[in-house]
Order: structure tokens, then C-alpha cells, then sequence
């Protein structure tokens, strides 16, 4: 239940952020990216819930959780530049 909770935000969270950083860089403006990407977060929320919930194992669903949350935030500290030697 705890996975379903926190691990579903924080997905959510990382899915809103590589979203607005993305769109923000296709040429939308950062506003309107953020809010994009954080509603369409919000529509995936209920089905990754649903997802962790009815999982069998809860280790399994932490791990999917965890490593797709530190995926996207990676991936927007990429695209925005803020790794050294990303390129910007």
C-alpha cells in the first residue's frame, strides 16, 4: 500500500518534470509544458496505482517504481543542462 502511494507520486512527479523540461525545450512555454505534463501525470496516477496494488510482489513494484522515477528526473537534469558536460 505505501509502494502505491509514495511510489505512484513520485513517478508522477518524475513524469512531470521530464515532461515540462521537454516541452520547454520543443518550444512551449515553460507554463504551459508544466501544467501539459503535470495533468497528464495526474490521468496516470490512478492506473499506476491500480498497477501497484494488485501487484504480487511488493519488492518488484518498488524496484519499477524507484528506477522509473530516478529515470525521468536523470533524464530532465540531462536535457536541461545541468549535468556538466551535457552539452548547454
Amino acid at each position: 500500500m505505501l509502494a502505491a502511494i509514495i511510489g505512484t507520486y513520485a513517478l508522477a512527479w518524475g513524469f512531470g518534470a521530464l515532461g515540462a523540461v521537454v516541452g520547454t525545450r520543443l518550444g512551449m512555454a515553460p507554463a504551459e509544458a508544466s501544467t501539459l505534463f503535470g495533468l497528464l501525470a495526474l490521468l496516470a496516477m490512478p492506473v499506476i496505482a491500480l498497477w501497484a496494488l494488485s501487484a504480487g510482489r511488493v519488492g518488484r513494484v518498488w524496484a519499477a517504481l524507484a528506477v522509473g522515477t530516478t529515470v525521468q528526473v536523470a533524464l530532465a537534469y540531462l536535457v536541461r543542462g545541468l549535468v556538466p558536460g551535457s552539452g548547454t
